[in-house]
């Protein structure tokens, strides 16, 4: 259930940022509005090289740390965000730098749950796509209430480092040993799919 939980927050906080993406790059970082299509085709690069670095990163340390590290970047580039606003340079690495690890993220959240429930990683994997889609649409609520009440657009900020400060807590209570006397399945492989 934490990592579904992770997905949603993680996704909710996704959403924030690039609802409003363009306008922020415009009004933040004063790029004109004709280097937008190219900031928007690096990110999809950076997207892809994310996707097989992460498919590499757990293989090589498994899902679990791809997943941890990914989340802390992403806390870490919405931090500092509002510190770098008329520093475009610095900010759209760090954008960068976060869409890699977001996409890096996605082969380890499947990884992780099909890792936990291989005998129904198909329920499971359905299920994360509805929440991922879930969490993308909270987001985009999320956001447009904000920007009624408050015009800024550095709110973005604020409520995209929320989301996921929330889903890295869920990662955290998500890889923390639970007792086995709490859930019987750990000792019964067969009934390993009962966790989630």
């Amino acid at each position: 259930m934490s990592a579904l939980l992770l997905t949603f927050f993680r996704e909710s906080g996704n959403s924030v940022l690039f609802t409003y993406v363009t306008p922020f790059i415009l009004n933040i970082f004063h790029i004109a509005p004709s280097g937008i299509s190219i900031i928007m085709l690096s990110f999809g690069l950076f997207g892809a090289i994310g996707s097989r670095l992460g498919g590499y990163g757990v293989d090589r340390f498994g899902p679990a740390k791809v997943i941890t590290l990914s989340t802390l970047i992403h806390i870490a580039v919405f931090a500092l965000l509002p510190l770098l606003a008329g520093q475009s340079f610095i900010g759209l690495g760090l954008m960068g730098i976060m869409v890699l690890s977001m996409f890096a993220a996605g082969p380890a959240v499947q990884s992780y749950f099909i890792q936990k429930a291989p005998g129904s990683s198909n329920l499971i994997l359905s299920l994360n796509t509805s929440i991922v889609h879930l969490g993308l649409a909270a987001g985009a609520v999320q956001e447009a209430s904000w920007s009624i009440q408050h015009p800024r657009f550095n709110i973005i900020h604020g409520s995209g480092d929320s989301c996921s400060r929330l889903a890295w807590q869920q990662d955290w209570s998500a890889s923390r040993p639970v007792e086995s006397r709490r859930f019987p399945s750990r000792n019964r492989p067969d009934l390993a799919c009962s966790i989630i």
